[in-house]
């Protein structure tokens, strides 16, 4: 039992530790979201379905 605790908090604390991709702003995007550039203005997909320009990332359109 001791060794099965010992291995579920090391498994939980590297689950933790784990990167989280992001994308322009700091935003959660999923892999392979990208940028495109729209009438001068640069819109981006989180790969969720929303939408936001890069400059301004936390306004979803």
């Amino acid at each position: 039992m001791r060794i099965s605790s010992i291995a579920l908090l090391s498994f939980l604390s590297t689950a933790m530790a784990a990167p989280v991709v992001r994308g322009p702003g700091g935003r959660l995007v999923q892999e392979g979201a990208g940028c495109t550039l729209v009438q001068g203005r640069s819109v981006c997909d989180d790969g969720f379905g929303n939408t936001f320009f890069e400059d301004d990332p936390f306004s979803s359109k």
